[in-house]
């Protein structure tokens, strides 16, 4: 798995091979709630599905984050949806996965 952070504040279109789906989400201390929603974008920029819900229990924004990431990879596996960009506003998140990521690597290897 690659894992490519570009500090962009533009949208662009994925490759013509590719999709890409914007995920966000947004969390509130106060009730320990969040929010997500995705939206898949063909190479044309076209929209092609979207989804939103909500989660209960959510202790912070970056748990919130990846909870929007997991629950929308899932949701692209069930749909058997490949080659797909995944791309967040989350500050949090990117810095987060590098860590994981290169220790999945690790364990790989072994």
């Amino acid at each position: 798995m690659e894992l490519e952070v570009v500090d962009s504040h533009s949208w662009k279109k994925p490759p013509s091979t590719d999709v890409k789906c914007n995920v966000g989400s947004a969390w509130s201390a106060s009730n320990s709630t969040s929010g997500a929603a995705s939206i898949l974008r063909d190479s044309g920029g076209e929209a092609v599905l979207h989804s939103r819900r909500s989660f209960v229990g959510v202790r912070s924004q970056l748990e919130a984050d990846l909870i929007a990431h997991v629950w929308t990879s899932e949701a692209l596996s069930d749909l058997k949806i490949n080659r797909v960009i995944l791309e967040t506003s989350s500050s949090q998140l990117p810095q987060s996965l590098r860590g994981t990521l290169e220790f999945t690597h690790l364990m790989e290897e072994a």
